[in-house]
């Protein structure tokens, strides 16, 4: 079990590595590979669960430690990230539906959405880390997204003439979507 934990979050540190490296690339090795594996189970999971363990542990350094603080920032982390995940990629594909006329199949919107998502899990990781107001600058390493969103949208068969809108949107959905949910999360939840 060790083993395979260990050798799941090595390909995901690799892959993140090629993605923010070289992103172009990166979605052409993803086309090829096209929905091959579990993306739930080898990526989108392992991701949140380090941003909610890194959000958990910045928390003590921050609040009263007590086991209640801990509680209420796990369950806000995780429900901020995993539900601006999944209404993100709803959004992307009613969108693209909506917008563009095509039909993309959810298999495919929910691997663009965690990829293009990469960036803004990576980012919640070290802010949840080192949860300083002072840390609040990381959250520009958001717009990177935009640019992995340009360079993978073939994936989606997304015409060159309607990049610049699906770019825009695709990327609005990513990087906001954890947010708003957090928003609603705190309104609901006072105290959170």
């Amino acid at each position: 079990m060790i083993f395979y934990l260990k050798f799941m979050f090595k390909n995901i540190y690799q892959f993140i590595k090629r993605l923010i490296a070289s992103p172009a690339d990166t979605w052409k090795a993803v086309e090829t590979d096209a929905c091959q594996h579990n993306i739930h189970r080898e990526y989108i999971f392992p991701l949140v669960l380090a941003g909610t363990i890194a959000a958990a542990f910045g928390s003590l350094f921050l609040q009263e430690v007590s086991l209640q603080n801990v509680i209420k920032t796990l369950f806000f982390s995780f429900l901020s990230y995993c539900g601006g995940f999944y209404i993100s990629a709803c959004l992307i594909k009613t969108y693209i539906k909506k917008r563009f006329g095509s039909e993309a199949e959810w298999n495919t919107v929910m691997h663009f959405t965690a990829y293009a998502s990469t960036v803004v899990f990576v980012v919640n990781i070290f802010v949840g880390i080192i949860p300083l107001s002072d840390m609040f600058f990381l959250r520009a390493f958001d717009l990177y997204t935009f640019f992995i969103v340009a360079q993978g949208s073939f994936l989606l068969k997304i015409k060159e003439n309607e990049q610049v809108e699906f770019v825009l949107s695709t990327s609005s959905f990513i990087i906001f979507c954890p947010m708003v949910i957090g928003v609603i999360i705190k309104i609901l939840m006072p105290g959170l």
